[in-house]
């Protein structure tokens, strides 16, 4: 009984959708954006600039919009900022003119110069609750139903739960 009791946890802990929208303000550095700021630094002599941690909390951007295999030929990537030309143009993010650095720490010399952006990653759209593409989530269903199938009639030939009238 405890295996079952514990198999039931965690399928519960494991379907918890973890992979919501996430929006927010970075530093594009070109091929990814740095989230994690750290505050505002003279870095130049100029004026204060955004600073954000490198290496830290980044999201890579996915340039490659085409795949062969996916339906509309669209390669949309859970857990990346999607912006790509193609049979189904995306833009998950927009980048302004203001500069901004990567530190290690704030105050210390700078690593990356990059711009402010704003992006969004994971569209619900897009992404189930198993941070795949919600076309490839079909495949956890029979997995789902012959483990919960097995457990029951493993309890009723227990005797845990029998049918009575």
């Amino acid at each position: 009984m405890r295996f079952f009791a514990a198999f039931f946890i965690l399928t519960l802990i494991f379907s918890i959708d973890t992979s919501a929208q996430t929006t927010g303000t970075g530093c594009n550095l070109g091929s990814r954006v740095y989230t994690q700021y750290l505050g505002m630094d003279n870095v130049y002599g100029g004026a204060p600039q955004r600073v954000y941690a490198n290496p830290g909390t980044y999201y890579d951007i996915n340039f490659n919009g085409y795949s062969a295999t996916k339906p509309n030929n669209e390669n949309y990537v859970c857990g990346q900022i999607n912006t790509y030309p193609g049979p189904v143009p995306r833009n998950d993010i927009t980048t302004s003119s203001t500069p901004c650095v990567t530190e290690v720490s704030l105050h210390g010399p700078p690593n990356g110069n990059g711009f402010l952006a704003t992006y969004k990653v994971n569209d619900p759209s897009k992404c189930g609750p198993t941070n795949v593409p919600i076309d490839q989530n079909y495949i956890f269903i029979p997995f789902t139903l012959i483990a919960m199938t097995t457990a029951g009639f493993a309890l009723r030939k227990r005797g845990v739960y029998e049918i009575t009238n």
